[in-house]
């Protein structure tokens, strides 16, 4: 099982699909899980391995959601008595485990978070500059223009020609910002306005931004 949950481990990360890894660090018997048991658990609460049975798992699952809402790691003390425990270190979350065994579970719980996607359009001077501290900042750059090729956006992760395919390949959460310096302006954010980025912008003076936004309100 253990080169099974590393192979889904790769696998998420590559396919850039949140999930959590959740490791027994320690244990106090009678326990079913020992140190190093390991589970993966994804943003829909599906869970692959092993770190404990009925009474931890869905504790592991709840606190699992919660550090890929907030990005944070913790380690978890399953305790049947863990409000007697003395942890007052900074990320120790103690919880009741009423199982009958009375046994004691320490769980590091580990987000793993795709990196945000920022997504540049054109292929002007700005577009570029925004790709390169895009990289810089850590985001995976997808930079979008008929014209796009390695030597005008050195080393982002993905180059796209067609604004269809462009929009396509947005994820949820990400970023858009449509640079095209009055080369394609309407048709760029008509492209987007309705995809499910997190945040789009228009590079452009106030006079032609209100014009682009003119045009596609008459669109509808």
């Amino acid at each position: 099982m253990f080169d099974d949950l590393l192979e889904q481990v790769t696998a998420l990360k590559g396919q850039n699909k949140p999930f959590a890894l959740a490791t027994v660090v320690a244990c106090k018997p009678p326990t079913s899980a020992k140190p190093g048991a390991k589970a993966i658990v994804r943003a829909d609460g599906s869970f692959y391995g092993w770190v404990g049975g009925s009474c931890a798992q869905p504790l592991v699952t709840q606190q699992a959601l919660k550090a890929l809402q907030d990005g944070q790691p913790r380690l978890l003390l399953l305790a049947p008595n863990p409000n007697e425990l003395d942890f007052p270190l900074e990320g120790v979350v103690p919880i009741l485990m009423a199982c009958q065994s009375e046994g004691t579970l320490a769980i590091y719980l580990e987000p793993f978070l795709p990196r945000p996607q920022l997504q540049v359009i054109g292929q002007s001077p700005m577009a570029r500059s925004l790709a390169a501290l895009g990289q810089t900042l850590g985001f995976a750059v997808c930079a979008c223009d008929p014209a796009a090729n390695q030597e005008l956006f050195p080393d982002v992760e993905a180059l796209v020609q067609d604004l269809e395919i462009a929009r396509q390949s947005i994820r949820p959460g990400s970023y858009v910002v449509v640079a095209t310096m009055g080369h394609y302006d309407e048709e760029a954010l008509e492209a987007v306005v309705d995809c499910s980025a997190r945040y789009i912008g228009l590079v452009a003076s106030p006079r032609r931004g209100r014009a682009v936004i003119e045009c596609l309100r008459s669109k509808g």
